[in-house]
């Protein structure tokens, strides 16, 4: 299934069929336009299925040529991680326009990465694999999308934002699941997302209340991986000032 470059204008310019300049976060015409941009600069990948036909010796068995050792070491070498499954065409997009939210060379103002923490770089590898976790980055890169081209929070925002809570709302009744680093960051994304969206005023967050409850019901409280070590890092700020804010509330 190998994949074809079909350039890096973003979704609205290529459903106009416009001419795109493909600056990042967000390309001029959509700036000027003043409506969403997803994808821009972002290199596209038209997947097509290939048909292998493996070969066969006199005995009619079928037999699989192996492949050079400096080869494989190569491709080794250069191996990329990917979820393990295939992503289809809405996760390869979703996937690109979040790399290109997160990615060192986007301008600071717009880059969650350097806002937010360096966890939301191994992201993009665990989508696919928690679907609370993925609902929760499609909420937070429409309304990033938003953020940066200076719009209202839209419906679509709101109703993305509503779909990612009932699914971290099933994952957490799933005594497995709900411990988990995928549904622990989903949880954080949420927060951030929030961010984005507005807290009405309130002073305490319902996302940093659940982050703290999740670290609660932990039987260890330590992070059990480096990614946890760089989530536990970014979501401790959010942590504390919640206790803080609920002390104020409640000092008993």
């Amino acid at each position: 299934m190998p994949g074809v470059p079909t350039g890096r204008a973003c979704d609205a310019c290529r459903k106009q069929k416009k001419k795109c300049d493909e600056k990042q976060p967000a390309c001029g015409r959509c700036l000027r336009l003043k409506v969403g941009c997803v994808g821009s600069g972002q290199q596209r990948f038209k997947f097509k299925q290939q048909q292998f036909s493996p070969k066969s010796n006199q005995s009619g068995q079928m037999t699989l040529a192996p492949r050079s050792r400096s080869r494989s070491i190569e491709e080794e070498n250069h191996s990329i991680e990917i979820p393990r499954t295939y992503p289809s065409n809405s996760m390869t997009s979703l996937m690109n326009s979040f790399v290109g939210a997160i990615k060192r060379s986007t301008d600071l103002r717009y880059n969650m990465w350097w806002s937010f923490g360096v966890f939301l770089e191994d992201v993009p590898r665990r989508l696919g694999s928690n679907e609370a976790l993925d609902r929760a980055v499609d909420a937070v890169t429409t309304a990033h999308a938003g953020f940066c081209t200076h719009q209202l929070v839209s419906t679509k925002t709101l109703a993305k934002y509503s779909y990612a809570l009932k699914a971290l709302r099933v994952y957490l009744d799933d005594p497995l699941q709900a411990s988990a680093s995928s549904t622990l960051c989903a949880v954080m994304i949420l927060l951030l997302c929030q961010t984005f969206i507005g807290n009405n005023g309130q002073m305490l967050s319902g996302h940093a209340q659940g982050a703290a409850s999740i670290l609660h019901a932990r039987k260890n409280f330590g992070p059990r991986d480096d990614f946890e070590r760089k989530l536990f890092l970014s979501l401790r700020g959010s942590v504390v000032n919640h206790h803080n804010a609920y002390y104020l509330f409640d000092p008993s």
